[in-house]
């Protein structure tokens, strides 16, 4: 991976020793060929063809490529030009990324992170234990520069970090199951930042130059410039205990599709917050929805029926207890306070509160609210997702109160409300 030391974003030559192409069935002979990492960082197939094509369509025709001796993809073609002293010029692009270049397996694998959070410098790399596997994530040099320039890498999609795993106990990785190995670092550390990180150009690192497998291209990620959470540099040395944690309910499927559902939710309300607080409310809640009932059916053991006949607000509430969490959710939270307050109710709190966000944000008759309380609850509800994973994952240290952003500074760190 230290060819892409310096190249934090594209366009980027990818190496290839071959490559067919089958247009409608017919093969045919390519001139000028690149394979490149574009813009967005996603795979672009250009060439030149000297036999001209008769009765070309782009929306016909269709186009398959093998890529040293990959199984055949379809790509589609976005641009086609006339024209050229060497025939016509034409730019592809795969209907599915990564492309998958089989090979044999290996006991290393390389893998590059798009996007991912901005970890602390103090150390020159992570190591996160997989169990059969040492996988050491490690920030390319030139993602210093990208972190302190957001305002113009922000919006970019961002080469940022390396891994190198190593197969310490077991038999070596084919490429299908290379993915599968790293994949929770990326989404682990999707949690660390609040939004999608990108993984991709995973090679096996074999005897030969050549790699011995091969993925080209990403998964998808959210922009480089993250959103304030509970996670600031300082805590990196938190991670890899906390990352064995995750991979613990990672490892019960009731665990993992709960988390993937709950932090899909979050990453979202993150990205769009911005743009529409109300619609990020609603993912918000969503989220936190899925986490409660997975801490109340799984951990406190609750029948189906008893969560069925539970109010949502109810079901929050008793979730948050069960963890042991103390701090009301709306203390730093002055117009929510405020509404609360003025409800007269005694027994209206903040779960009541969210829950009637939600509805009357989805059922808005008569619902009024302000801009203020709008941004307090979300706050809330995102805190409440990340202390309720924070807790799941066991952790008993320090964390940053996204609640606190306003007023506060960057890296103000508080003990768990436990």
């Amino acid at each position: 991976m230290d060819s892409l030391e310096g190249k934090p974003n594209g366009p980027i030559q990818i190496n290839f020793r071959k490559i067919k192409i089958l247009i409608n069935g017919r093969s045919v002979v390519p001139t000028n060929l690149q394979l490149i990492l574009d813009d967005d960082l996603s795979i672009s197939l250009s060439w030149h063809l000297k036999d001209l094509l008769r009765e070309f369509s782009i929306s016909n025709e269709i186009t398959l490529v093998s890529i040293d001796d990959s199984t055949p993809q379809q790509f589609l073609i976005i641009n086609h030009n006339y024209g050229f002293q060497d025939g016509e010029s034409f730019v592809a692009k795969p209907a599915q990324e990564p492309i998958l270049v089989q090979g044999v397996a290996a006991h290393e694998i390389h893998a590059v992170l798009v996007n991912a959070p901005n970890l602390s410098f103090k150390n020159s790399s992570i190591v996160f234990d997989l169990g059969n596997c040492h996988a050491t994530v490690k920030a390319f040099e030139h993602s210093r520069d990208s972190f302190r320039s957001l305002p113009r890498y922000g919006a970019l999609k961002t080469i940022t970090h390396s891994i190198h795993a190593r197969i310490v106990n077991g038999h070596p990785i084919e490429g299908k199951e290379a993915f599968n190995l790293l994949s929770p670092i990326a989404s682990f550390l999707g949690f660390v930042k609040g939004s999608r990180i990108g993984i991709g150009q995973i090679e096996g690192i074999g005897d030969a130059v050549l790699p011995a497998f091969r993925e080209i291209g990403f998964r998808k990620s959210d922009t480089l410039k993250g959103s304030t959470n509970w996670y600031y540099p300082t805590l990196d040395t938190d991670l890899p205990g906390l990352f064995q944690q995750y991979r613990l309910l990672n490892a019960n499927p009731a665990g993992r599709d709960t988390l993937n559902r709950a932090l899909h939710y979050y990453q979202a309300s993150n990205q769009s917050q911005a743009d529409a607080t109300e619609v990020a409310i609603l993912l918000s809640v969503a989220g936190l929805e899925a986490l409660s009932h997975y801490v109340l059916s799984k951990r406190a053991d609750l029948s189906k029926t008893q969560l069925k006949n539970s109010k949502l607000s109810e079901t929050l509430r008793a979730a948050y207890s069960f963890l042991g969490l103390t701090d009301d959710p709306v203390s730093q939270s002055p117009a929510l306070q405020a509404r609360i307050f003025d409800s007269k109710k005694p027994d209206y709190d903040a779960f009541r509160l969210i829950a009637d966000f939600r509805n009357g944000l989805v059922h808005p008759i008569g619902f009024k609210y302000h801009g203020r309380e709008m941004f307090e609850l979300w706050l809330v509800s995102q805190w409440l997702i990340e202390v309720t994973v924070l807790r799941l994952l066991d952790h008993k240290g320090k964390y940053q109160d996204r609640r606190r952003q306003i007023g506060s500074w960057a890296g103000a760190l508080y003990d768990m409300p436990i």
